[in-house]
């Protein structure tokens, strides 16, 4: 092989980790995003759900 062609070689692994990498991390990222949105919406619905336990009512003496 040329000194040509392993440099070709290279540069085309390089760019594939490179990418490799990138696309890695934005998954990582979006699947964090979901999962915090997820524990937003089950936390608000709990937050709901206890307020209507709470809520004033008649009592026991």
């Amino acid at each position: 092989m040329t000194s040509k062609k392993i440099n070709i070689i290279v540069v085309v692994m390089v760019i594939f980790f490179a990418l490799f990498f990138a696309g890695s991390f934005a998954y990582e990222s979006y699947r964090i995003q979901e999962e915090d949105r997820k524990f937003a919406v089950e936390q608000q619905q709990w937050e709901e759900q206890a307020s209507k336990d709470n809520a004033s009512g008649g009592t026991s003496k």
